[in-house]
């Protein structure tokens, strides 16, 4: 990829647009339009729009049918090497429109499970910083006035530890523990797909590892059964979905 090219795919959503086109593609070739009109309508529409990611990745396609090629080898380094397995073996069979439709579904089913995987770690995570920095500010503004009122010794309970907590804010090192807890967070969610051995299979067990592990095994269930469906064997399947994985998942399926 080219340079402006790499930028524009970060910034304007390559990923998106190219799964735009190819459903696009899909479905003027299943109303009976050849590739070589469905994909150079679409790029004159482009340029002319001034759509220059679009433009460039359909120009990749049309220059590959125009040299006798396909249109995966035209997008081969913008795909995953499942995707390109899938497109490239629907090619050699004329089923292009089904696998385009099952690249589509596998993408649909990934978003899906990132959103459950969001929900599932995310919410719990913001409950507990706002309540952190609730007590932050019950221990901080609210309790003082009243300790210095009623006196710290008559206090009990829950608002004994509340007092408690009052006296780590007033030390100042609420601060240092609202950054260490971020720290924390940061190489908890850095170490999800790379962590491995019998501290993985310990952690495992609980949230976030328990949700990250039930996604991943998701997600590779999901492209391993339509690659198998579209006539792939599973050993080649599972060569083509392997090597793109994160270390935790090729530890758990070897």
């Amino acid at each position: 990829m080219g340079m402006t090219f790499k930028v524009a795919w970060v910034l304007l959503g390559g990923r998106r647009r190219l799964l735009k086109i190819l459903e696009k593609t899909a479905f003027l070739l299943e109303n009976g339009v050849p590739i070589k009109e469905a994909v150079d309508s679409q790029y004159r529409i482009a340029r002319k729009g001034g759509d220059y990611l679009s433009s460039e990745i359909l120009r990749r396609v049309l220059i590959s049918l125009q040299e006798g090629k396909t249109m995966s080898e035209g997008i081969k380094d913008l795909l995953s090497s499942d995707e390109f397995t899938l497109l490239r073996n629907a090619e050699k069979t004329g089923n292009l429109v089904s696998a385009i439709e099952n690249i589509l579904r596998i993408e649909k089913e990934k978003r899906e499970a990132k959103k459950v995987l969001r929900e599932g770690i995310v919410g719990p995570v913001s409950v507990l910083v706002v309540s952190i920095l609730l007590l932050y500010y019950i221990g901080a503004k609210v309790l003082p006035p009243i300790i210095s009122f009623i006196g710290e010794d008559s206090i009990s309970g829950v608002a004994r530890f509340i007092v408690v907590l009052s006296g780590i804010v007033r030390l100042s090192l609420f601060p240092v523990a609202i950054v260490l807890f971020f720290a924390v967070m940061v190489v908890i969610f850095a170490t999800l797909p790379i962590l491995v051995g019998k501290v993985r299979l310990f952690l495992d067990r609980v949230p976030p590892w328990s949700i990250y592990r039930e996604y991943t095994g998701l997600i590779f269930l999901i492209s391993l059964s339509v690659m198998v469906a579209s006539g792939i064997p599973v050993v080649q399947a599972l060569k083509q979905v392997l090597p793109e994985s994160s270390p935790y998942l090729r530890e758990r399926v070897k």
